[in-house]
């Protein structure tokens, strides 16, 4: 969960998760308890300017990675991570409009724009 606060945003985030950095894109709150949030709505008060530069920067990786291809990317990583739980082999053919990820990863996300640097990245987190 993300909160926009004026110039400011806080956010509940996965451990490890490698786009939002605490204090460099995003304060992120809930690292063991909900109420860090007061924690760093507080700090963020009384660090003004550090916290807009914050939130500059969170709008920045947003604009750049919240994209459709950056979204390509984040499916594409949580259900190559979600393949290695199942105890079953799915069936395309149960899903008439599907379309095999690995031909929208390997043909359409570098075909598309922006997408070349998407596909370079690791896959696994």
């Amino acid at each position: 969960m993300t909160v926009a606060l004026a110039s400011r945003a806080l956010a509940n985030t996965a451990p490890g998760h490698s786009l939002l950095r605490h204090r460099v894109n995003v304060l992120e709150f809930w690292r063991e308890v909900p109420e860090e949030v007061y924690e760093q709505m507080d700090w963020a008060e009384a660090h003004d300017e550090e916290a807009r530069a914050i939130a500059a920067e969170g709008q920045r990786t947003a604009a750049t990675f919240l994209t459709g291809n950056g979204r390509t990317c984040y499916w594409y990583r949580l259900l190559h991570g979600l393949h290695a739980t199942l105890s079953y082999t799915p069936e395309l053919a149960q899903w008439p409009a599907a379309q095999l990820l690995r031909a929208v990863v390997e043909e359409q996300l570098p075909a598309a724009k922006g997408g070349r640097q998407l596909y370079d990245e690791p896959w696994l987190p």
